[in-house]
């Protein structure tokens, strides 16, 4: 009778080790680390945001080289990777919204841009996708979060992004 209680015991913990609870903490773990890069997902939709504490220089964004504003406050970023070797080309549709004293930069709709690649042998040749979006990178079919490896994207992504829509003063173009 011992026997079988312990061995009763020890199924009960392999299998409460083993239940779907370590997946959904999993998970919060890693809708946290996009969190602290401030990505987040709503509905299938990667967005990034972050408060700026100063908005009276706001109107400087308009000077951004890598910004194209199509009303006041929205628009989309011009493909760039930034100068960064880790990171491809991309764009994004963006939005700002202003309160108080501050202001919010929002990101979305990102799309990466890969040069194709062609391989010729024999006669064939095969063309990779050039194109793809952050969804794709970062969630899975079913909607979770993918694990992350060495390539962090949105750790890459981010510190780019806050400095992207820092208000400052830009070179004017010269009227020669």
């Amino acid at each position: 009778m011992k026997k079988i209680l312990i061995l009763f015991i020890i199924a009960m913990v392999f299998f409460a080790s083993c239940t779907p609870y370590k997946n959904l903490e999993r998970q919060q773990y890693k809708i946290a680390q996009l969190e602290k890069e401030n990505f987040e997902v709503v509905n299938n939709i990667v967005f990034w945001r972050f408060i700026y504490d100063d908005n009276e220089n706001i109107e400087k964004l308009k000077n951004n080289p890598r910004l194209k504003f199509e009303t006041d406050t929205t628009g989309y970023i011009i493909r760039t990777n930034f100068n960064d070797k880790k990171l491809n080309d991309f764009t994004g549709q963006f939005k700002i919204e202003k309160k108080d004293t501050r202001y919010r930069a929002s990101v979305f709709n990102v799309v990466f841009y890969v040069e194709p690649i062609t391989i010729g042998g024999g006669g064939i040749a095969m063309q990779s996708i050039t194109e793809y979006t952050i969804e794709q990178s970062l969630i899975n079919k079913d909607g979770a979060v993918r694990s992350y490896n060495a390539y962090d994207l949105t750790g890459i992504l981010n510190p780019h992004l806050i400095e992207l829509f820092t208000a400052k003063e830009f070179d004017k173009e010269d009227d020669w």
